[in-house]
């Protein structure tokens, strides 16, 4: 093999192996954010859908680590593994993306409220549909292709829910919203 193609190799592997650190990282704060958003809302519908995305999302952050883990089995350079997490705790996450648009952080929540958070979601959801299809074609590894479209369907799902509760809060309260 020669040293550009096993370079390549490299550089993908740990691409990947990036890629599953993020999204383990944004689970763990989706896991955060909507357990607080079922706690502060009296809407029913929205309790429920926040509810189950927490359950899910918990589900979903153990799969990206035991993912993780199936990875680092096949390499020996932890070294390596532990500058990549350290780099996405310090300089990139999920959490600086959606810190902005998720709200709001105390209290009870609005019918406003409620609003523009399933429409944040609607970008985040779509956002992580989109990435775990994308890493499904980073792995030659059948299980975890599997896995990975497994997640993809089932942030679609998530986000074709938030699109259904902005849709119901419409039609329910459609002056009331002030976004």
């Amino acid at each position: 093999m020669s040293i550009a193609k096993a370079y390549e190799q490299v550089r993908e592997f740990h691409k990947f192996l990036f890629a599953l650190i993020e999204m383990r990282d944004f689970e763990e704060f989706i896991v955060k954010e909507t357990g607080s958003l079922a706690e502060r809302t009296e809407h029913g519908q929205a309790k429920e859908i926040f509810g189950r995305w927490n359950v899910q999302s918990e589900g979903h952050r153990n799969a990206c680590q035991r993912m993780i883990e199936k990875v680092k089995e096949h390499t020996s350079n932890e070294w390596c593994i532990t500058c990549m997490e350290d780099h996405l705790r310090s300089s990139y996450s999920w959490k600086r993306i959606v810190a902005d648009i998720v709200m709001p952080k105390e209290g009870s929540l609005s019918v406003t409220d409620l609003y523009a958070v399933a429409k944040n979601h609607l970008a985040i959801e779509g956002a992580a549909e989109q990435r775990y299809a994308e890493m499904s074609e980073m792995t030659d590894d059948e299980e975890m292709k599997k896995m990975l479209m497994s997640l993809s369907k089932d942030e679609k799902i998530h986000h074709d829910e938030a699109r259904m509760l902005m849709d119901t809060l419409e039609k329910t309260y459609g002056d009331k919203i002030r976004v």
